[in-house]
Order: C-alpha cells, then structure tokens, then sequence
C-alpha cells in the first residue's frame, strides 16, 4: 500500500515539470479519469478497499466497466498516470510508472486470490475476463 501511494506521487512529483499539450497524454489522462469516473459509478466506494483484502460483506461488481476487465480502477490510474508520464516526458516518472504497474498487477493477484476463496462465481468471471487492459492483458 505504501509503495502504491509513493509511487503515484512520485509520478507526478518527479520532475517538477509543467505537463506540455500536444503530446497526446492529455487524452490518456481524461480517459483515465473518465474510466476512473465510470468505475465509481458502477462500484461504490464503500466495496473498495486499499489493501487488497475483500471487504466484510461487500459485493462483487461485475457491471459498467467490470464487463470488460476485473481491475478497471488500477487500469484507469494507470491510464491516467502514463497520459502524466507522456506529458511531463520525464524518465524518472516512467520508472516510477513501471514500478505501480508492477505493484498493481502483483495487489490485483493477490486480490483475486482472496476473491476466488471467498466467492466462488469470481473464478468463473476472472476467465472469462482480462485483468487491466480489454482482450489483452
């Protein structure tokens, strides 16, 4: 959870630099957030949970944007996060991107671990679905 918050700050923080326009990163940035946005709206917060242990009596969500993938909230701070990285062309940013990635995916594991344990039709829904990115990954 710590390296999580750390590394998204310091994707933003790294190099100080003002995000320049025209660099497509802005459009990745919107639809993270729009993704982001969408999730919440399918999902409410109180079934999330930062470390990646289901919630006492929190329901699986398998509508909007969960259709589609199993994680969309870690694909649309991702998402948002590179439209950062893409702006600011920073590589210490990118490094820092690649390492959430690498955490996300490893919290995603874990968490749909727990989630197969504890529910059963989660097994079902994870094959038939990708993990971050539609019909890719």
């Amino acid at each position: 959870m710590i390296a999580q918050f750390s590394l998204i700050a310091l994707v933003i923080l790294a190099c100080r630099q003002v995000p320049q326009q025209g660099t497509g990163g802005g459009w990745l940035l919107a639809c993270g957030l729009l993704l982001g946005a969408w999730t919440l709206a399918n999902n409410r917060p109180h079934n999330f949970n930062i470390v990646p242990l289901p919630r006492e009596g929190a329901s699986i969500c398998f509508d909007g944007p969960y259709d589609y993938i199993r994680h969309p909230m870690y694909s649309a701070v991702l998402l948002a996060l590179l439209g950062v990285v893409i702006m600011t062309a920073c590589p210490v940013s990118l490094l820092a991107w690649v390492a959430l990635a690498l955490v996300l995916d490893r919290k995603a594991a874990m968490e749909e671990k727990l989630l197969t344990e504890k529910h059963a039709e989660y097994a079902e829904y994870a094959q038939a679905r990708k993990r971050f990115i539609p019909g890719i990954y």
